[in-house]
């Protein structure tokens, strides 16, 4: 079959996968869909490989066929990408002449690359690298052209209800975490279930969610992790407040959004895990100080969506520890006044106890000699106030400790 025949096939499967329209995204997902469509494509004309590379803030490979995926012929913004992101248009020839770092394996390829965009605003590239000897006449081109179109139309529309789902997800999240401080349990227990609720609902890898301690008020402790830091990390950590994104956030009592951590000298990378690509610390503050802070990592940029978010849930949870302060508060307060009272009965039950006993104490020696059965009925007496004495105070006491 005659190649422009192929290729005019596939794009007619390329428009019938557009019009499956959200749902099938919804149902799949957009990688998903762009390998189907790359496979379709390079069946088609025999390419040697193909790989689509999106970026919303940035570029990322989501899709390749292929030794050139393998062995990353196409790089996020360098080589053939970053060559047509920057013509805005079709780029055409010798591999190796348009990209010096093209892998051996593709070296002698006819490469192709085409922007993919949609209302002038860049959403990736597509590229192919044909067997040496290919040629792609200008019809096939045009053909291409066609369907990147398409192609592009139905990112944009992807694009668009990710990010209603990305809003959607950040108001599910604070509804969640309104629930989530209401429920009984200690303070560390509560802030658990609030990071695991943020990893699993806006899906950040690392969730930390260090305070500050009373008997500590030097270093950040970190106790509650969510993400892969939960499992990757099992001991308790201090943080001093002079280091790290996370200190500079408790010294300054403000947000600190670090979208780049390779270019922050603050960062502190914990031993055994990858970096991030960004850090959020969101200080969570209590009438004027800081308690603790709210930290993720992601391996994207952070959006002022996604600070927002974090800000307001570290508002509940200041919400939420300021309640459990005042619980605390007044149930010191409910066992110094019991303590207290306890205090007073012990002092008046003895004081008249012991009084009884003096009292006896005074007349018992003039009663030895003159009355010995009326001596020995006292000693009895003193015995028993004893014993009573004795049995009240032990009971006082362990009244006190509970």
């Amino acid at each position: 079959m005659p190649a422009g025949t192929a290729l005019a096939r596939h794009i007619a499967m390329c428009e019938r996968v557009q019009r499956l329209g959200e749902s099938a995204f919804a149902e799949e997902g957009i990688e998903s869909q762009l390998r189907h469509w790359l496979f379709g494509l390079c069946d088609a004309v025999r390419a040697h490989a193909g790989i689509v590379a999106l970026g919303a803030r940035e570029l990322r490979i989501v899709a390749g066929v292929g030794g050139a995926f393998e062995v990353g012929a196409l790089l996020p913004q360098q080589g053939i990408a970053a060559k047509v992101l920057s013509e805005r248009d079709l780029v055409l020839g010798a591999a190796i002449e348009l990209d010096p770092t093209t892998p051996a394996p593709l070296r002698d390829t006819l490469a192709i690359g085409l922007p993919i965009a949609f209302a002038g605003r860049a959403l990736g590239v597509l590229a192919i690298w044909l067997p040496a000897g290919r040629t792609w006449p200008e019809s096939e081109l045009s053909l291409l052209r066609t369907a990147i179109i398409g192609v592009a139309q139905h990112l944009h529309g992807a694009e668009l209800l990710a990010r209603e789902r990305h809003r959607s997800a950040r108001f599910e999240l604070i509804a969640q975490v309104a629930r989530l401080v209401t429920e009984d349990g200690d303070r560390d227990a509560m802030l658990q279930r609030v990071a695991d609720a943020i990893h699993t609902t806006l899906g950040y890898p690392a969730v930390d969610i260090p305070t500050i301690d009373d008997d500590d008020r030097q270093h950040l402790t970190i106790r509650v992790r969510g993400g892969h830091y939960k499992h990757a990390i099992r001991q308790v950590d201090k943080v001093p407040l002079s280091q790290g994104i996370m200190g500079a956030a408790v010294r300054e009592a403000r947000t600190q959004c670090v979208n780049d951590v390779g270019g922050d000298a603050r960062y502190i990378q914990p031993p055994g895990v990858d970096p991030p690509q960004a850090e959020l610390a969101v200080p969570i503050r209590i009438d004027g100080r800081v308690a603790g802070v709210i930290n993720v990592e992601s391996p994207r940029r952070f959006s002022p969506l996604d600070v927002t978010t974090i800000e307001t849930v570290a508002e509940f949870l200041a919400g939420a520890l300021k309640s459990m302060e005042r619980i605390a508060q007044t149930r010191v307060i409910t066992v110094v006044h019991e303590r207290e009272r306890i205090a007073n009965d012990v002092h008046s039950n003895l004081t008249q106890q012991l009084t009884q006993i003096h009292m006896l104490a005074d007349t018992l020696e003039a009663t030895i000699d003159s009355d010995r059965a009326k001596a020995a009925q006292r000693c009895q007496r003193l015995r028993e106030l004893t014993a009573k004495a004795q049995r009240d105070l032990r009971a006082l006491l362990e009244r006190s400790r509970r």
